[in-house]
């Protein structure tokens, strides 16, 4: 639906007043997007990027099954994407000031996150080839496989709120 309300003379003003015009007359609640935002856009979905292998591989050692198999099973799809991504700015758009003050933090983390499970999710990709090059049955990741592609996933996390406990016990 076109929103370009009459005699609005901001956007904020217009998505307001379009808001109040819907066809059935049952109020719609239209947040209009920030001016700027506090977040890159990017950052939620390197987030979501960064935790499919470890879900993968969480699973795969839970089930059985060979982490190829379960990096498909596990994959969001576009429309799933489209609302965990809008759930993020949501998160975001509820707590502007938290995100503010640790942006820098984020803006590192996070793609350093996604490169490293990008990584990781090559080389487990790569070892299911070299299993059916070598006509080897595909094995499932063991949960020690598991647990240390989380912790190299989340490494980054892991010591920046180690970083974080640390300057706390120091100042207290």
């Amino acid at each position: 639906m076109n929103c370009k309300a009459k005699g609005a003379r901001t956007e904020r003003q217009a998505s307001v007043r379009c808001a109040a015009r819907t066809r059935d007359r049952e109020p719609v609640l239209v947040m209009p997007a920030p001016a700027s935002p506090a977040l890159d856009e990017r950052i939620p979905g390197f987030l979501l990027d960064a935790f499919a292998p470890v879900e993968a591989a969480i699973a795969s050692a839970a089930t059985g099954v060979p982490y190829a198999a379960m990096r498909r099973a596990t994959e969001v799809d576009e429309d799933g994407r489209r609302k965990l991504l809008c759930a993020a700015k949501a998160v975001v758009a509820e707590h502007p000031q938290f995100f503010a003050k640790h942006l820098s933090e984020f803006e590192f983390i996070v793609p350093f996150m996604a490169i490293t499970a990008a990584q990781v999710d090559h080389l487990l990709r790569l070892k299911a080839v070299q299993q059916a090059e070598s006509e080897m049955p595909p094995q499932p990741c063991s949960w020690r496989e598991a647990a240390m592609i989380g912790a190299l996933v989340l490494a980054p996390v892991l010591l920046l709120a180690g970083f974080a406990i640390y300057k706390l016990l120091k100042e207290g």
